[in-house]
């Protein structure tokens, strides 16, 4: 079984992430995580996971909601520039790590290819936007993130969330 984890943030930093990624090499499964290159401390996976990191897109932290979403739209060209160079490698299972939802885009082409899509969402995006920026429930930006939860949902194969909200 090939497998591709796509998280935005560097592997070593999420252990949900990198418990996967283990778990599926132990049972056999060949891992791809695409993830954000590491500021810092480099972690070397285990064997039978491959990591492909693309550049840290804009230190966001201290930024608007601007910058958040600058350092999104950068993170999806690049990880969908990147799973394209991976077209080749059939993929089973692409399992795309949340914030934001929208990572599912750069699944399009494995989905296409007959990949099955799983979203696993840490964090709810519009509760999580409220609760950063002091949003109110009926602004714009999180009936948008709403939106695009609902959207992102409806493009993949399967849900996994610690709430159920969904």
């Amino acid at each position: 079984m090939r497998v591709c984890m796509i998280v935005h943030k560097p592997y070593h930093s999420d252990a949900r992430v990198r418990r996967y990624a283990e778990a599926l090499s132990d049972a056999g499964a060949e891992v791809d995580v695409l993830c954000l290159t590491p500021v810092g401390k480099v972690h070397r996976p285990r064997p039978g996971i491959r990591l492909y990191a693309i550049p840290f897109v804009g230190r966001w932290r201290g930024g608007g909601v601007l910058a958040h979403f600058a350092s999104y739209a950068a993170a999806i060209f690049l990880f969908s520039m990147r799973m394209l160079c991976l077209a080749p490698r059939v993929y089973d299972i692409v399992h795309v790590h949340n914030m934001p939802d929208f990572l599912v885009l750069c699944a399009l082409a494995p989905k296409l290819m007959g990949a099955k899509v799983l979203l696993d969402i840490h964090d709810p995006m519009p509760e999580f936007y409220q609760s950063r920026f002091r949003g109110s429930p009926a602004s714009v930006a999180v009936r948008l993130m709403r939106c695009e939860e609902r959207l992102s949902i409806r493009m993949v194969d399967a849900v996994l969330t610690a709430t159920s909200n969904f």
